[in-house]
Parts: structure tokens; sequence; C-alpha cells
């Protein structure tokens, strides 16, 4: 028996389970070790910075807090290539897509909290308002689509499949009327242009055709017909009751992804007003002469 294919099979997965863990960790180490670095500046009120020994190092034009600005503003430019790899996403030997996201989320949360660092807490123009705001909004809109994305299941006919044999050996004709059941499902395709309120007023109805689905395989199951064992009585109980859950799921996975595909639309509009933003804070910060190294100006 060769017992290195399991073995081969399971890798990628264990290395797709472990790399969000990784990025958490490396999240938490990074916000530490910021907070480490300055509390007691940043604790200061904005009165007492300009006296404190770390104004010329932490604060916006100090040599680390600019340092984190023009660090964190990279990594948010790096987050824009997974953009690019969705375009590519037949292309092969680039990484899964999978991968690919949880780096975009981290690359954000990282390079976020890199800029609010920069920031010393505090917002003195409206040019850096309005970017750090941008800056929020696109954070918070890219953690929600991520939790969707996280609900989104994922469409598996070969769960399905299972389920339906194990229905057939349990009781003869169950497993095709099953199939019948949940191939006469037809969930409320979305309009691939509908805007994001659109999509949410939907939902209700996306609701009530999962319950729908689950009804419709449930009663396709339930003929009358009695199963004397006790023990393949409670087997067929429960896969009908998993091929009632997969039924709706089906339905779910279309409402979910359609709440994706418009609530990234939003998402982007946001990073595109961050992004107009970035050049004029750049700008305003050269003019006032928040050079960095290339300046004495503090």
């Amino acid at each position: 028996m060769d017992t290195t294919t399991p073995i081969a099979s399971e890798t990628p997965q264990r290395r797709t389970r472990l790399l969000p863990w990784i990025l958490f960790f490396a999240i938490l180490g990074l916000a530490g070790g910021l907070l480490y670095r300055g509390y007691g500046f940043y604790s200061l009120p904005l009165d007492q910075r300009v006296e404190s020994s770390d104004f010329r190092t932490l604060g916006p034009g100090g040599l680390l807090g600019h340092g984190y600005g023009i660090i964190g503003t990279a990594l948010i430019l790096t987050n824009l290539l997974y953009l690019v790899r969705r375009r590519m996403a037949r292309t092969a030997g680039l990484g899964s897509i999978k991968a690919w996201l949880d780096m975009h989320v981290f690359t954000g949360l990282a390079g976020g909290m890199l800029i609010l660092f920069h920031s010393a807490f505090q917002s003195r123009t409206p040019v850096a308002l309005v970017s750090a705001i941008a800056l929020g909004m696109v954070i918070l809109t890219g953690l929600v689509g991520r939790f969707l994305h996280f609900l989104a299941p994922a469409p598996d006919p070969m769960v399905i499949a299972t389920h339906i044999h194990a229905l057939d050996a349990t009781l003869e004709g169950a497993g095709a009327r099953a199939r019948a059941a949940i191939d006469a499902i037809r969930p409320t395709e979305p309009d691939a242009q509908a805007g994001f309120l659109r999509t949410l007023l939907r939902l209700p109805t996306w609701m009530r055709e999962a319950r729908a689905a689950r009804a419709s395989v449930n009663a396709a199951l339930d003929d009358g017909t009695v199963i004397e064992d006790h023990a393949m009585e409670v087997t067929f109980r429960k896969t009908r009751k998993k091929l009632a859950q997969l039924a709706g799921r089906e339905v779910r996975t279309v409402a979910i992804n359609a709440l994706l595909r418009s609530w990234r639309t939003v998402h982007r509009l946001l990073a595109i007003l961050m992004l107009l933003t970035v050049p004029a804070h750049i700008v305003v910060a050269w003019l006032y002469g928040y050079r960095w190294i290339w300046s004495q100006t503090p």
C-alpha cells in the first residue's frame, strides 16, 4: 500500500492553515514592538510631546515616525498586488489565491498600523485627516470582506454525491429522489451589475430559498417508508439532515458570493480615494520640510 500519497496531499493544506496563524502572530508582534518602543511618548498630552526626548525620533517627521509612514505606505501599495493576482487566477506557479488573500489582509493591517504610529495618533492637517479616515474605512471594509469570504462556503459536489450514495446504500431509490430535489433548486441569480444595497435587500429572498431547499430535500426523502434496522434508520436520518443542510448551503453560497462581489466594489472605491490622498499628503509633508533623512528639519 502506498502511504506517501495522503501525506503529500495534506502538505499544502497544512501550509494553508499555518500561514494565517504566522501572520496573526506577526501582527501582534509588530503592534507589541511599536507600543513598547513608543508608549511613553504616545501617552503624553500633545502639548508636552515637543519637550520629550523622543519627539525628534517618534514624531510624524522624526526618523522612526516618518520611517513608519514610508514603510506603511509601501506595504499598502504592495497590498494592491492581490488584485493583479486575482486577474491572473489561472496562472500556475504564483501561489494559491487563499495565501495571497492572507497576505493581502496582513499587508493592509501592518501598513495601516505603521501609518497610525507614523501619525503619532494625531492629524495635524486636513489632508492627513482625510487620508486617515480613508485608510481606516479601507481597512474596515477589507476586514468585513474577509469575514464574508470566510462565510462563503465553497461548493463541493463530491460531498453531496457521497451523501447521496450513502442514502442509496441505506434505502433503495432515496438517493435518486434526493438528487432530483437538489437539481430542481434554482436560487435567484444575482445581477452582476447590482450595487451593495440592492444585493443586501435581496438577502431575505435567498434566505427563503435556502429554507425551501432544505424543506424540498426533506420532503423528497420523507415518503413514509419504515426502516426496520435501527442503526440504518439512524444513519438515514443523519444523512438526510446533512444533505438538507448542503442543499441550503448551495443557495447560501450564491447569496454570500453576490454580497461579497458588491462589497468589493465599495472596498475598491474607498481604496481609490485613499490612494488619491496619499500623493497630496506626501506633497504637503515635503513642502513643510518633513523630508525624513533628506532634511534636518524636525
